[in-house]
């Protein structure tokens, strides 16, 4: 059908339209900001990392141009939306005036946290500020959302259309619409593209004939295949945050900031990528915590919603928190205890994928014995070890081969070194993989030991670079600086070493000043 289409397409200059339908689209403005939508909106508007958005809005609140910055609120002064509703009649017309759009919270159904207002400009009549360049950007954003919470609906001509070319077995569907009152979105025009506000060129009537615009690529095939969800960015990972009542305004950019510090995830192109040291923790050591008979797992949000519900219990009043706080380390050490009876009754991930991995060189009888006639399934936590031990012993006076982890860094780090595997091979003495022994003490482990070596002067890769450029961020300090504390100038002259001792102090720093905001 596609193919058949196509070439229908490919060979016709008109299409017939057979059928319109006509309606009207009205978009309704969005409540005032809360911190949780404010950093959303810095990166699809803007582009900004939610650290960034965070950091220029603290800016704007410190120097008196907005109102408090972390709030979950969308409440706003009355005078305020006085002020803002005199200079929209003002500047655009009675037309241009809404009823006031507010959230649940505000309409009394939601949790709030605390009484604070919405973000909003302090001064509602000042439109522009004399500020630094993002400031002035960030307070736009703000004072637009304000003002657009108290604006009428925009307003849309739709038209849903069908039309015939000859040749194709079913109907072309499409649909044409322009605006035709801007409404709330005419103070978001500096952050909009063009929008349509004529109808198309063609007659928009039935029977009226289109032509074809023929080009390279157009008409064009495409094959689209299911895709995996989108991994999380930093701002959905907020917005799901915040719609599973975890966290809090104050808490969403520390909380991303320790899942990177930590390097439990690395932000690349806008995505949060779990790194080896996350899925391990997801993989080997939630499961301990998650699958408990009874009790709600500790690495689910509803655990961490009910903490932080209980903890707003204690602050309104209602709760006692010496008994709140005896209650969760109470169900805490429970969950512990259970996790390490549970770690000693199976086998991890990691534990079965090594012990499969040496079992594969060994021969029918040893790998019996070794598995007493049990299945990688049914083995203990506590048998697996001891397997692992023997393992270790056998390898170290059979000498088996190296790990497939072993052999797939030591390419990894020949090419980096730019020697080619035979020249990395040749520093162990051998010319090929098979010749390597595995285990800790095989050769294998010391010839990777002597690659990385050889890296330290490399140099720094570009993960490191963007890790420190991030840091520097977080900690307010520039790059200069940051630079000077191994003595270097400029970013081209860091090595590999260098890089991981940047990275280490800055994180370091990072979590003496967590503490110290903690005590």
């Amino acid at each position: 059908l596609a193919k058949s289409t196509f070439n229908a397409l490919d060979s016709s200059d008109l299409m017939t339209i057979t059928s319109i339908k006509e309606g009207i689209t009205k978009r309704n403005p969005q409540p005032p900001f809360t911190t949780d939508t404010m950093l959303q909106a810095g990166s699809s508007t803007l582009g900004w990392s939610v650290s960034k958005t965070s950091r220029v809005s603290s800016a704007l609140y410190q120097s008196g141009y907005v109102t408090y910055i972390r709030t979950d609120s969308t409440r706003t002064n009355p005078a305020a939306r006085d002020k803002v509703r005199q200079y929209l009649r003002d500047k655009y017309g009675d037309d241009y005036l809404g009823k006031g759009v507010v959230g649940k919270d505000a309409k009394g159904k939601a949790k709030v946290q605390d009484a604070h207002e919405a973000i909003r400009p302090s001064k509602p009549e000042v439109v522009s500020i004399n500020a630094s360049a993002d400031e002035k950007r960030l307070y736009a954003l703000i004072w637009a959302r304000f003002a657009a919470s108290q604006m009428s609906q925009s307003i849309r001509e739709r038209r849903d259309l069908e039309a015939n070319v000859d040749g194709c077995e079913k109907p072309l569907r499409g649909t044409a619409s322009w605006r035709t009152h801007s409404g709330w979105e005419v103070v978001f025009e500096q952050f909009n593209g063009n929008v349509m506000t004529k109808p198309p060129k063609g007659v928009l009537e039935q029977n009226a004939s289109w032509p074809i615009a023929q080009s390279d690529d157009s008409p064009k095939m495409v094959t689209d295949q299911t895709k995996p969800p989108r991994r999380y960015s930093e701002s959905s990972i907020v917005q799901a945050m915040k719609s599973a009542e975890i966290g809090r305004p104050s808490t969403y950019v520390s909380t991303i900031q320790k899942l990177t510090g930590r390097g439990y995830v690395n932000s690349n192109g806008g995505s949060l990528i779990p790194t080896d040291d996350g899925r391990m923790l997801w993989t080997d050591v939630v499961p301990f915590y998650n699958e408990q008979d009874g009790d709600v797992g500790l690495f689910t949000p509803d655990f961490t919603s009910h903490m932080e519900g209980n903890l707003d219990l204690v602050e309104n009043g209602s709760q006692f928190a010496p008994e709140v706080w005896d209650t969760f380390v109470t169900q805490f050490r429970d969950m512990h205890n259970n996790a390490l009876g549970i770690r000693k009754q199976t086998a991890t991930p990691r534990q079965k994928s090594l012990i499969e991995s040496r079992l594969v060189h060994l021969e029918p009888e040893i790998k019996d014995e070794l598995l007493s006639g049990k299945t990688m399934a049914e083995i203990t936590g506590d048998e697996a070890r001891a397997i692992i031990d023997k393992l270790k012993e056998i390898g170290d006076s059979m000498g088996y081969p190296p790990s497939e982890k072993q052999a797939a860094l030591i390419v990894r780090l020949s090419d980096q070194l730019g020697m080619g595997l035979d020249g990395a091979l040749e520093l162990a003495g051998v010319s090929e993989m098979s010749a390597l022994t595995g285990g800790g003490e095989g050769t294998a482990s010391e010839l990777i030991g002597n690659l990385i070596e050889k890296t330290k002067d490399l140099p720094a890769t570009e993960s490191q670079v963007n890790l420190i450029e991030k840091l520097a961020e977080q900690n307010d300090k520039k790059l200069s600086e940051v630079l000077a504390t191994v003595g270097a100038r400029d970013i081209s002259e860091l090595t590999k070493t260098d890089a991981s001792d940047i990275i280490s102090k800055m994180k370091g720093r990072s979590r003496r000043q967590s503490r110290r905001s903690r005590s």
